[in-house]
């Protein structure tokens, strides 16, 4: 059906005679159109585009697993590494290892802590990428005792060294050594972090086997690796895991001592996309959905205007009828006028896109990255001209069908003015806001169970106190301390610093913090009488703490004693657990004098004393039992935080707390300086993220529906004017007319409301892995959502039957 210039000059004239209603409807329609196209530009990028790699369906991501320990996803060993490289055949074309890494910069200002990644040499011919300065690392640069070179990110490369491409061949200060700088990174390629896999910002990568300090370990159980493998054209996924199973059976056989056969040892194989997007993906889809049912009810609420103004036109096609334009001429004048509409919507819903993309860009949790990708692309604004058009006819096809069933006779007739919207009409308006009844309450259910979710995630106790504690992050650099003594001698003098500043309370060191995200884990058995000591080992948490930690952080000691300088590196080797590994191990037992024993360790561990748990992962998770160790018999990590407990505002310490690092050396950057608080807030931000969205889609949506509700009972009061008028003559009283009107809406509103729980129960159970601690089907937030909805119908409906008790028998009888 064509439209030609003539539909759309009128149309246009039209809409703009009738500001009022043509501003009411464009502003709907931008509201929907830009959830929809701001969630879809998310949904593209997370979701729709590949990786930036060369056949990014070719590439995977490694994993062991020991089912014994209930030990999934767990990171690969150097030996493990150097066996993959002699699997390649007909269904795996290459391996490449990854490690994180930690590195201090000095020199050319402040000194700085990088995010590195220390690479195989051939990463990049992997996956395809090439350099946009200079070039990628050489076979004989991945060797151990080569020349020390780096790769730098183009984000980095722009930052510290303002896009100078006089770095290429020049060298930095890695690590107190000299580092060549061989290439720059293109600007779009990254690493995506699939759950914390990988660092949220990457700085530079390095050779693996040249710089990596464990590259050459033939220790099994060091496992801190992660591998990416590229297929050969046309291997399934189900193949490659295949030919990985026969892998970790020639493990199981080659090295039987690391490979126990009750441990339970798998190797999984899963595409690098797949992983990547996995957590991220229930998120969306229901943000996505959401989005989609605003747009539909704003859809609904132009339907309705656009058929209460069409009854107002009745006399224009009825003349055009008469004087011989066919039903398909108005009907197409009809469409053009929805398309206009449409169209004026959709530029403004672009333009409101725009602006909420980068409010949400901004409030998006750093650990997704693919996140900060989103933009409104070519596809993004073909999918919004795709919504526009199918809204058009949507709402248009409405007052046009009904334009097609008019009698003539009738519609000339001037005493049929004011009855002229039939039954019909008036029951398929009623039916659109009761579907969007329906709709809104669904996705007012789904925001309660956001937010009773989000509720019980606050609710969680950490065990352990984060008001007041401002923490930090150093990185040793094995060239300044390359002995473990050497470590702990300059962290124990930072922490005797750090206690002489006004109002520290206590400071305490960890080699992880909780809520960080990492984790070092290892298998273990009690040796003692406990009913769990004859089963295979299970796998546990471990920390190095300085003395002060546990004061620091406000952790509870629970029994038995706290770390103190006596327990130096040649003392006894002994720990401090916490509770859920002692309730697992030894329940109602005494704790103080148990032992326990890692896997293919010389000696056992005495414990010391316990401690309360504490969540290490996220508010979300169980706790993990947990073991720690005086960081003094745990030297051998370079890296620590250091919490500091203060009286007053943590964020005002900052300067204080770098300058006394500093007073010890000049040379040892901070990084990630920041208070305890807003490491647990950053913990929640992606619920607060789907909070957020959800609760502004669900806020747009009940203010649609509301002004719908209300013009739907306004037009409906003015085409019942001459009812109302004769009922008022005959000795109605106002009371009875108020009833009348609002029963009506009351009437669609238990109808639309009872719709929409049957829908709520179907839909919300989509919601459950993204929820914690409530049921999909909370019947508190079922109900208590569904009267609050009846209640915003009877406010909507309140001006209208006020209206109707008003009227003027005298004047509306005139009238007709």
């Amino acid at each position: 059906m064509r439209m030609g210039g003539q539909e759309v000059g009128y149309g246009i004239r039209l809409l703009f005679k009738n500001p009022s209603f043509t501003l009411a409807a464009v502003i709907a329609m931008a509201l929907g159109i830009a959830t929809s196209t701001m969630i879809f530009s998310m949904v593209n990028a997370v979701l729709l585009r590949p990786l930036p790699y060369a056949n990014p369906d070719e590439i995977m991501i490694v994993w062991a697993r020991f089912e014994s320990r209930d030990a999934k996803d767990v990171w690969l060993s150097p030996p493990e590494v150097k066996d993959f490289q002699q699997q390649k055949g007909p269904v795996f074309k290459d391996f490449a290892a990854l490690a994180d890494l930690t590195l201090n910069m000095t020199g050319n200002g402040d000194p700085e802590q990088l995010q590195a990644i220390g690479a195989s040499g051939n990463l990049f011919a992997m996956l395809g990428v090439h350099t946009a300065k200079g070039r990628a690392f050489l076979p004989e640069e991945d060797q151990k005792g080569a020349r020390k070179v780096a790769i730098l990110t183009h984000g980095f490369w722009q930052r510290r060294f303002g896009a100078n491409e006089r770095i290429i061949n020049q060298s930095i200060t890695l690590e107190g050594e000299p580092y060549v700088v061989v290439g720059v990174l293109p600007a779009d390629f990254t690493i995506p972090p699939p759950s914390s896999v990988f660092p949220d910002r990457v700085d530079v990568f390095v050779p693996f086997d040249s710089v990596v300090p464990t590259a050459g370990t033939t220790n099994r159980d060091l496992r801190h690796v992660h591998v990416l493998t590229r297929t050969q054209p046309g291997v399934t996924p189900e193949q490659a895991q295949s030919q990985m199973n026969t892998i970790a059976r020639t493990f199981q056989q080659q090295y039987a001592d690391s490979y126990p056969q009750d441990s339970g040892f798998r190797l999984s194989v899963v595409p690098f996309h797949e992983y990547v997007v996995k957590p991220i993906r229930p998120s969306l889809l229901i943000l996505f959905i959401a989005s989609i049912l605003v747009l539909l009810i704003a859809c609904v609420n132009i339907a309705n205007l656009l058929l209460a103004r069409a009854a107002a036109r009745e006399k224009e096609f009825g003349i055009r009828l008469s004087l011989g334009a066919g039903p398909v001429k108005i009907v197409r004048q009809l469409l053009t006028e929805s398309l206009l509409l449409s169209g004026a919507g959709g530029l403004l819903g672009v333009v409101l896109a725009l602006i909420g993309l980068r409010v949400l860009l901004k409030l998006s949790p750093a650990q997704l990255p693919l996140l900060q990708e989103s933009r409104i692309d070519i596809w993004t604004l073909l999918f919004t001209v795709v919504l526009v058009i199918l809204s058009a006819v949507a709402f248009g096809l409405t007052p046009a069908w009904h334009a097609t069933r008019f009698n003539l006779s009738r519609l000339l007739n001037d005493s049929s003015k004011g009855a002229s919207m039939g039954r019909g009409r008036h029951r398929f308006s009623a039916g659109l806001v009761i579907g969007q009844i329906a709709v809104l309450l669904v996705l007012l259910i789904g925001v309660g169970l956001l937010i009773k979710s989000f509720l019980n995630v606050q609710r969680q106790e950490l065990g352990f106190v984060p008001a007041n504690v401002l923490t930090m992050r150093l990185q040793l650099s094995p060239s300044y301390y390359p002995q473990p003594t050497d470590r702990v001698a300059f962290l124990q003098r930072i922490e005797k610093q750090l206690e002489t500043l006004p109002g520290v309370q206590a400071v305490g060191g960890v080699t992880q913090l909780p809520l960080s995200g990492a984790l070092l884990s290892s298998g273990f058995t009690p040796v003692d009488d406990s009913p769990r000591r004859d089963q295979p080992p299970e796998s546990t948490d471990l920390r190095g703490v300085t003395p002060g930690y546990f004061k620091a952080l406000g952790i509870p000691l629970v029994e038995g004693r706290a770390f103190t300088d006596a327990d130096t590196a040649d003392a006894p080797r002994r720990a401090v657990i916490d509770q859920t590994l002692a309730r697992r191990f030894w329940p109602n037992q005494k704790i103080v004098g148990k032992r326990i024993k890692w896997i293919r360790a010389d000696e056992p561990v005495e414990v010391i004393g316990v401690v309360g748990a504490i969540k290490h992962v996220a508010l979300d998770q169980l706790e993990r039992p947990t073991v720690y160790f005086p960081v003094t018999q745990y030297g051998r990590s370079p890296s620590i935080f250091f919490a500091v407990r203060t009286n007053a505002d943590p964020s005002s310490l900052a300067g204080a707390v770098r300058n006394q690092v500093w007073a010890v050396d000049r040379n040892q950057p901070l990084a990630d300086v920041q208070p305890m608080q807003d490491l647990v807030w950053k913990s929640i931000a992606r619920q607060r993220l789907n909070l957020f969205l959800l609760g502004v889609f669900a806020g747009v949506a009940l203010v649609l529906a509301a002004v719908g509700m209300y013009g739907m009972m306004s037009y409906a009061v003015t085409q019942r004017n001459r009812e109302i008028g004769i009922r008022l003559a005959l000795g109605a009283q106002q009371q009875s007319i108020f009833r009348l009107i609002l029963t009506r809406a009351l009437f669609m509103g238990s109808i639309g409301i009872g719709a929409g729980l049957l829908l709520s129960l179907v839909l919300t159970r989509s919601m459950s892995s993204i929820l914690f601690g409530v049921s999909t089907v909370d019947p508190l937030i079922f109900l208590s959502l569904a009267l609050f909805l009846m209640g915003v119908i009877v406010i909507a409906s309140f001006i209208p039957a006020r209206r109707a008790t008003k009227v003027d028998p005298l004047v509306s009888l005139r009238n007709e």
